[in-house]
C-alpha cells in the first residue's frame, strides 16, 4: 500500500509540475493543490492505512515541508517593492499580528472553554501566521497594481 501512495504523490507531483501556470491562472496555488491532493488520496486509503511506525519518525519529514513551503514564500519575495513600502509589512508584524493572535486567543476561548489559555496561546501560535498566505495570491497577481493600496485607505498615516 505504501507504494501505491508513493506512485500516487509522485504522480501528483508530476501534474502540478506540468500544469502550474494553469493552476496559477485558475487561482490554485500550490498548497491548495497538494492539500487537495492529500484529501483525496486519504479519502482513497483511509480504511487500509494503519500506522505502523512510531509518529517520531515521521517528524522530521514534517519539519523538512514545513521548513521548504515557509522558506519558498520568502524567496518570493520582492526586495525592490520591499524598500519602497517598507511600512506595510512592519505594521503587519507589529499591529496586525498581535491582534490577529489575541483574536484568535479570544475566538478559541469561547468557541473551547474548556481550554486552557497556554493550550489557546499554542492554537492561536499554530493559526496565526497561516492569514497571511490566504492573501499571497492577491499580492502577487500582476493584474493587481502596486500602488493599489495607498496608507490614506488603510488610515495608517
Amino acid at each position: 500500500m505504501e507504494y501505491y501512495i508513493a506512485i500516487l504523490l509522485a504522480l501528483a507531483f508530476f501534474i502540478y509540475s506540468i500544469s502550474f501556470r494553469q493552476l496559477a491562472r485558475a487561482e490554485l496555488t500550490g498548497p491548495m493543490y497538494f492539500v487537495l491532493t492529500g484529501m483525496v488520496v486519504a479519502a482513497l486509503f483511509l480504511a487500509e492505512f494503519q500506522i505502523s511506525q512510531p509518529l517520531e519518525k515521521l517528524l522530521p519529514l514534517v519539519e523538512l515541508t514545513l521548513a521548504v513551503v515557509l522558506f519558498s514564500d520568502a524567496a518570493k519575495t520582492r526586495l525592490a517593492i520591499l524598500k519602497r513600502a517598507y511600512k506595510y509589512p512592519v505594521l503587519l508584524l507589529f499591529v496586525a499580528l498581535p491582534l490577529t493572535f489575541c483574536a484568535t486567543v479570544l475566538t478559541g476561548h469561547l468557541l473551547f472553554p474548556e481550554m486552557g489559555l497556554l493550550a489557546l496561546a499554542l492554537l492561536a501560535i499554530i493559526l496565526t501566521p497561516t492569514d497571511a498566505a490566504l492573501s499571497k495570491g492577491i499580492l502577487e497577481a500582476k493584474a493587481v497594481p502596486l500602488n493599489f493600496v495607498k496608507p490614506s485607505m488603510l488610515k495608517v498615516d
